[in-house]
C-alpha cells in the first residue's frame, strides 16, 4: 500500500499539470509622464520580478492573465483601488504596487503590498523610499521586498491526502529539500519524502492543517548584500572622492600623501594655517577655515619649541634627546611629550579641515566604504575615527582625553603612576573604538541616502495614464 501511494505521488510530481506555491500576487506599475522614468519603471518591474522569484514565497500573476482580468469589469476611478480590483478578478492572494517620480532634486520610490487573502494580512506595507540618485530608487525598493521575504515563511495547501501522508503545492522551488523536516505554523511536524519543483510528497508525524505554513524562512543575507553594494557603487559615484574633489585617479593614495608628507611640511612652516591650506592639495577649492583649530594648533607647537628655552633662560639644549645640568627630569619628560605630541597635533588638525569640508560638500572621504578605515585613523592618531567620519566634537574630546592620559604617563614619578596612566590610555582608546563600533557617521546626507526613509505612512503619487486607465507592464524590457 504504501509503495503504491509512493508511486502515485512521484507520478503527480512529474506531471504536466502544474500546481504553483501558492499565494499568488499581481505586479502593477503605474507610469509616468517622463520617458526616462517610465524607462526606470521597467527595470524596476524586471528587478522586483526576479526578487520575488527568486525567494520562492509568492507566484506572480501572468500578464496576460491580469489584462484578461482588467477587461472583464469595471474599474475604479480611484487609485489604487482599480489595480486591487483587477487583482482579485484575478485569483491573487495580494497586489504589488508601485511608481516611480520625481520632485526637483529628489526622486521617490513608492510601493503598496495590499492582501486579499487572510494569510497575508500580516504582510501589508506602505512604503516610501527616497533618494537624489534616481538610478538607486529600483534598488532602494528591492531591498524593502527583501527585508519583507526575511521572515516569510512557505504557505502550502494540501492537494491530497493520505492516513499518514500528503502531497502539498511547495517544492524546491520554495526551498524544500527531500529528506528533510519542518515545522508548520500550528507547531505539526511533516517529512519531506519527495520534493518536486513545485509539489513535495510528505510524511506527516501529526495532523496538519489543509491549509497552513511552513516555517522555513529565506536566507536574504546575500541578496540583500548584494542590493546594498550597488546602493553603495551609485553612492560612490555621486559623492565619493574621486568623482567630486579628487583630481587623481587613486584619491586614497592621494590622502596618504596628504597626510604623511603635505601636510606636515606644510604645518612646519605655517602651524595651524598649514592644515588649512593643505586641504586643497585634495582638491577643494573653497576650503573653509577653523579659527579655533589655527590657534590652538599653532600655540602647541609654538609651546613645544619655545618650552625648554624659556623654561632654562636659554640654558639648556633645545632638543628633546639631549639632557644637560640646567635641564630637569622633569623638564625633559615635559619637552619630550610636547615634540611627540607635534605630529598627532599636525594630523588632528588637518583631519578636522577635512572633516568641515566634507559636511560643508556634502561629500565623503577616501577609502569611506571600507569598514576599517576609521579604526585604523583611531588606532594611529587620537580621535582620528571620529574626525573621519566628520564627528568633530567626538574627535577634539578624545583627542584632549588621550592626550591628557598620555601627559600623566610622560611625566608620571613613579612606576605605579605611570601604569595608571597607561590603563586609562588603554580604557580610552577602546572606549574609542567601542564609540565607532556602536555610532553611524555625522555624513547626514550619505544615511539619508543609504538608509532612505522606509515609512508606513503613505502619501500616494499614483496616477492613471492618459485616458484615465490603469497600465499593466508588459513587452520587451529596456535597460536603464
Amino acid at each position: 500500500m504504501k509503495l503504491r501511494i509512493f508511486i502515485t505521488a512521484t507520478i503527480m510530481l512529474i506531471s504536466f499539470s502544474q500546481l504553483w506555491a501558492v499565494p499568488s500576487v499581481a505586479l502593477f506599475s503605474v507610469q509616468s509622464r517622463s520617458d526616462s522614468i517610465n524607462s526606470l519603471i521597467i527595470e524596476s518591474e524586471r528587478i522586483i520580478r526576479t526578487t520575488v522569484k527568486s525567494f520562492g514565497r509568492l507566484e506572480l500573476v501572468e500578464t496576460n492573465t491580469l489584462i484578461r482580468a482588467g477587461s472583464s469589469i469595471t474599474l475604479s476611478d480611484v487609485v489604487p483601488d482599480r489595480y486591487f480590483s483587477i487583482s482579485q478578478q484575478a485569483g491573487a492572494d495580494a497586489t504589488i504596487l508601485f511608481s516611480i517620480h520625481q520632485a526637483g532634486v529628489v526622486s521617490y520610490g513608492e510601493l503598496i503590498i495590499e492582501p486579499h487573502n487572510q494569510l497575508l494580512s500580516g504582510y501589508a506595507r506602505r512604503i516610501r523610499v527616497e533618494s537624489k540618485i534616481l538610478r538607486n530608487i529600483p534598488y532602494l525598493l528591492q531591498r524593502e521586498l527583501i527585508k519583507l521575504h526575511k521572515e516569510m515563511p512557505i504557505f502550502y495547501k494540501q492537494i491530497e491526502i493520505g492516513d499518514n501522508w500528503s502531497v502539498i503545492n511547495a517544492g524546491t522551488y520554495s526551498g524544500l529539500q527531500t529528506g528533510s523536516e519542518y515545522r508548520t505554523g500550528n507547531g505539526s511536524r511533516i517529512m519531506v519524502e519527495t520534493a518536486g519543483r513545485y509539489e513535495s510528497y510528505v510524511v506527516i508525524r501529526n495532523a496538519i492543517d489543509q491549509q497552513d505554513s511552513i516555517t522555513l524562512y529565506a536566507n536574504t543575507d546575500e541578496p540583500l548584500k548584494q542590493c546594498n553594494k550597488i546602493i553603495k557603487a551609485n553612492i560612490k559615484r555621486r559623492y565619493g572622492a574621486a568623482e567630486n574633489y579628487s583630481k587623481r585617479r587613486e584619491p586614497v593614495k592621494q590622502y596618504l600623501e596628504s597626510l604623511i608628507i603635505v601636510n606636515p611640511l606644510g604645518n612646519v612652516l605655517l602651524p595651524g594655517y598649514g592644515s588649512y591650506i593643505n586641504t586643497r592639495y585634495m582638491g577643494f577649492e573653497s576650503p573653509h577655515p577653523s579659527s579655533v583649530n589655527m590657534i590652538y594648533t599653532a600655540s602647541l607647537y609654538l609651546t613645544a619649541l619655545l618650552y625648554v628655552p624659556v623654561k632654562t633662560r636659554f640654558d639648556g639644549n633645545f632638543f628633546p634627546w639631549v639632557q644637560d645640568s640646567d635641564k630637569s627630569d622633569k623638564v625633559l619628560r615635559r619637552q619630550q611629550f610636547l615634540w611627540t605630541m607635534i605630529p598627532l597635533t599636525f594630523t588632528v588638525s588637518y583631519l578636522d579641515h577635512l572633516a568641515i569640508q566634507y559636511r560643508k560638500d556634502s561629500v565623503l572621504p577616501p577609502g569611506f566604504f571600507h569598514a576599517a578605515t576609521p579604526y585604523v585613523h583611531s588606532l594611529f592618531i587620537p580621535g582620528g575615527g571620529h574626525f573621519y567620519r566628520g564627528d568633530r566634537v567626538s574627535g577634539w574630546s578624545y583627542y584632549a582625553a588621550e592626550s591628557a592620559a598620555f601627559y600623566f604617563a610622560f611625566t608620571a614619578e613613579s612606576d605605579k603612576e605611570r601604569s595608571m596612566a597607561l590603563y586609562s590610555l588603554g580604557g580610552l582608546k577602546v572606549l574609542e573604538f567601542a564609540h565607532l563600533l556602536f555610532t553611524k557617521s555625522s555624513f547626514d546626507f550619505y544615511h539619508k541616502e543609504f538608509d532612505s526613509s522606509s515609512t508606513t505612512s503613505f502619501i500616494s503619487s499614483l496616477g492613471a495614464d492618459v485616458n484615465g486607465g490603469p497600465m499593466i507592464m508588459a513587452g520587451a524590457q529596456l535597460k536603464f
